[in-house]
């Protein structure tokens, strides 16, 4: 899915049904550049404030109910499922996203809300996150991709596990 298209249904959404669009904890953003050449620009302009616990890091946004932390890395790349790739009933495709994750990727970005006492909430407030670093992103013509989480991806069909990789939000501003 293109970002461009993952920010107008995120907008348009209604908070009950945020999670139908993985909005949920420990969402993932991988982003194509060094941690360094976006990290302090995003914190001032989007005023998050540091945590005390990783001031160069971690930051809470401008309401402070989502914990977002930097970091150097995106990690081995993920699909952000429950199942390795191997156990998937369309593993060869898996492979090909886990593949592009884990060359075009080089830092990342995980949003957690401070608390879950309100399930709406929490979604509303990681959601306009993303739609904050999804424009930055666009602006700053920064590769991002964001592998949605929870079941929404899944499908079962004949006991086996298909994940649904239309959802998988890609922005690449040097490919066309």
């Amino acid at each position: 899915m293109k970002l461009e298209e993952f920010l107008a249904e995120l907008k348009a959404c209604p908070d009950e049904s945020l999670r139908e669009l993985g909005v949920m904890n420990n969402f993932a953003i991988f982003l194509g550049a060094e941690l360094e050449t976006f990290r302090e620009e995003i914190t001032k302009r989007f005023e998050y404030t540091p945590a005390p616990f990783d001031k160069q890091y971690s930051f809470y946004n401008t309401n402070n109910l989502i914990y977002i932390h930097f970091s150097n890395s995106a990690g081995k790349g993920q699909l952000n499922c429950p199942l390795s790739c191997d156990n998937l009933a369309n593993a060869e495709e898996g492979n090909k996203h886990f593949n592009k994750q884990r060359q075009n990727y080089k830092s990342s970005i995980t949003l957690h809300p401070e608390s879950v006492v309100n399930d709406h909430l929490y979604r509303r407030s990681i959601s306009d996150v993303i739609f904050q670093l999804g424009l930055f992103a666009i602006e700053k013509s920064i590769p991002l991709c964001m592998p949605p989480r929870g079941l929404a991806t899944f499908e079962v069909r004949n006991n086996k596990f298909f994940y649904d990789f239309s959802k998988i939000v890609y922005y690449e501003p040097n490919i066309v």
